[in-house]
């Protein structure tokens, strides 16, 4: 996957704004030919039928642009912060099996593992890095706790 969820549904919004604009244009269309026909002809009377539609659908456009643009900010602010409380247990984990390695409290059978080592934790944050790229769109940098857009 090239993209985050978050990105192609950000993509969706844009392309719902896009339609408004496009809306705006036949909206201007009908209005001049309402303007420009007198009362009774037809083709005033089709500008009207369409200024009615249009204004209708660009409604129902503009509010799920609205809803969605507003899903999207809530639903990255939650999946971060998931994220981040996974990951404070899962680094807690870590954390704890390295110094059982450090101080040789391990089962024989888990010693032999690579759980608590280095390259177990190098692997763990290459991994994350993915996660948050695929939720995210971008990836949350475990030192700082700032964003890296990539």
């Amino acid at each position: 996957m090239s993209r985050s969820i978050y990105d192609i549904a950000s993509s969706g919004v844009d392309e719902l704004h896009c339609v408004e604009e496009a809306f705006d244009s036949i909206r201007a269309i009908f209005a001049l030919m309402a303007q420009k026909f007198p009362e009774g002809h037809l083709a005033r009377d089709l500008a009207q039928l369409g200024l009615t539609e249009t204004n209708e659908w660009s409604d129902k456009v503009q509010g799920w642009a609205l809803a969605m643009d507003a899903e999207l900010v809530d639903s990255g602010k939650v999946a971060g912060e998931a994220l981040a409380v996974e990951r404070r247990r899962a680094s807690s984990w870590w954390t704890c099996l390295n110094e059982m390695r450090s101080t040789g409290d391990l089962p024989a059978w888990a010693a032999k593992g690579a759980w608590g080592r280095e390259a177990d934790h190098d692997d763990w944050l290459a991994k994350r890095g993915c996660v948050d790229i695929a939720v995210l769109g971008s990836v949350v940098a475990p030192a700082r706790r700032a964003e890296v857009t990539l």
